[in-house]
């Protein structure tokens, strides 16, 4: 009879449940590889991160251009205002970024 006949049924179980254990985590990287994968390839087909650049860059142009054309608005309201100088107009237009009126 072998005292350590336990133990080394133990260690046995051991190696086996370690081996599954290796092949799980093998199969959940494999997993995650494939789904990062996919997202490449859809950002990819999208234009990826320059067609982002891209649409952010023409928003970032449009909020300028409204901008613009609120002080537009601004500057010529003002010319409607009683009490409102040329100088005042012509301030708010620099300010906004459009050629001063000439007095």
């Amino acid at each position: 009879y072998n005292r350590n006949q336990g133990n080394i049924i133990s260690a046995a179980a051991d190696v086996q449940r370690t081996a599954a254990d290796v092949h799980s985590v093998e199969l959940r990287l494999t997993e995650r590889l494939n789904l990062a994968f996919q997202r490449y390839q859809s950002a990819s087909q999208q234009g990826g991160p320059s067609q982002l650049l891209a649409k952010y860059q023409a928003a970032q142009n449009t909020a300028n251009q409204l901008e613009l054309k609120a002080s537009t608005l601004k500057a010529r309201n003002a010319l409607n205002t009683p009490g409102v100088t040329k100088a005042q107009v012509n301030a708010a237009k620099l300010a906004g970024g459009m050629q001063a009126a000439t007095p």
